[in-house]
């Protein structure tokens, strides 16, 4: 008689296994980008026309407004990435799925651009737009451990297994039942926090007016992980799907 089956539990490194390989995969674009960030901030406080450029850079986000953070976004999470694959690592994609991807890519980086926006504006309020050790250690502290757990993972998670179940709500919500959200959430969150907390270190460091401007860069690089990490049927995966069963044997 077979007796009923039953559930293994996620074990550490099974929920944690999927982040760990993305950031092997993805750690040199991460150091990268990072260090690119980290020299433009020096630039911004030792060069003179460093910071006249940032400040035309500055101006002309300011006079675009909520629209002009869209677009940044968009392009920088759905465009510039898609050059980059074209020139670096060609996909044989067909040109409808290509098109589809850009304009999905494009709506979900425009629509978290505009929510970001708001989000530093409402950070510059409540903390201030100083570049203060202490100013900046409480404006990581709520971006990374507030806003990255209850909006930017969940967000993400859900339009792209939205995405992967042809826009069906319920098919996505399948896709992020308890069961596999034990090990979907991590695996988003490892990479967030590896490639963000360094990242918006140094985005709060710079005067409120350009950190959109550094935000916008750093989501180049991001938007390259988040549709591998966040999109349901990871290629490469090697974690246990959750439900998988051990059956025992045994007599009546």
């Amino acid at each position: 008689m077979t007796t009923p089956a039953t559930p293994i539990p996620p074990t550490l490194r099974a929920v944690l296994a999927p982040g760990l390989l993305a950031l092997r995969r993805y750690w040199k674009p991460f150091v990268l980008i990072q260090s690119v960030a980290l020299a433009l901030v020096g630039a911004y406080f030792l060069f003179p026309a460093v910071r006249e450029w940032c400040q035309v850079l500055s101006a002309w986000q300011k006079s675009g407004g909520l629209v002009a953070a869209a677009i940044a976004a968009a392009v920088a999470g759905g465009v510039l990435p898609e050059i980059a694959k074209l020139l670096t690592k060609p996909e044989r994609k067909a040109l409808a799925t290509r098109v589809h991807d850009i304009a999905f890519n494009c709506l979900f980086f425009g629509f978290s651009g505009v929510v970001v926006y708001y989000f530093y504006a409402y950070q510059a309020v409540l903390f201030g737009d100083d570049a203060k050790v202490s100013t900046v250690v409480k404006k990581v502290i709520v971006d990374q451990f507030g806003f990255s757990i209850v909006w930017a993972t969940p967000y993400a998670l859900f339009m792209f297994a939205l995405k992967g179940a042809s826009y069906s709500v319920g098919g996505a919500l399948r896709e992020l039942s308890p069961a596999k959200l034990v090990y979907r959430v991590p695996s988003m969150l490892l990479p967030i926090w590896a490639f963000w907390i360094p990242m918006v270190t140094m985005i709060y460091a710079l005067p409120a007016a350009l950190q959109f401007a550094l935000f916008s860069l750093a989501l180049a690089a991001w938007s390259l992980l988040v549709t591998v990490i966040a999109g349901p049927g990871r290629e490469g995966e090697s974690t246990p799907r959750p439900g998988r069963a051990v059956t025992a044997r045994g007599s009546p």
